[in-house]
């Protein structure tokens, strides 16, 4: 809760300005998770046939990754033009979700039996 206070004060005293979209190049990387470019988000976004925000999300993957879009979520909102206090008519308000984040996990790891109190990672057993 003292993170998100601050991230709250910081964002209100230092914000990012509206002309942020302008330094970006093509290849600039919006979402890190999926490797999705600008060029590409915004290809999709302005395509007519799968400019829809859930079609550009599956098309690029953008937002889809590990991080399930906790780091790149305001950025591609923002540029697809979806973000809560920026509304754009004609399409639905997006809202910022609260799922938590997922850890990739081996089926190695999965099918492990429990380590015991005492037993270390990497010992031996007899």
């Amino acid at each position: 809760d003292q993170g998100r206070a601050f991230a709250a004060r910081l964002a209100a005293a230092h914000p990012i300005g509206t002309g942020w979209p302008g330094w970006l190049r093509p290849d600039t990387l919006i979402c890190r998770c999926e490797e999705t470019d600008y060029g590409t988000l915004r290809a999709a976004a302005e395509d007519p046939a799968t400019g829809a925000p859930r079609a550009v999300k599956l098309g690029t993957r953008a937002g889809l990754g590990p991080c399930q879009a906790r780091i790149c979520g305001p950025a591609v909102a923002d540029l697809c033009g979806r973000r809560p206090d920026r509304a754009v008519p004609g399409l639905a308000s997006a809202s910022h979700h609260r799922r938590p984040v997922a850890q990739p996990i081996r089926l190695g790891e999965l099918a492990a039996p429990p380590a015991g109190p005492h037993e270390e990672e990497g010992e031996q057993h007899p």
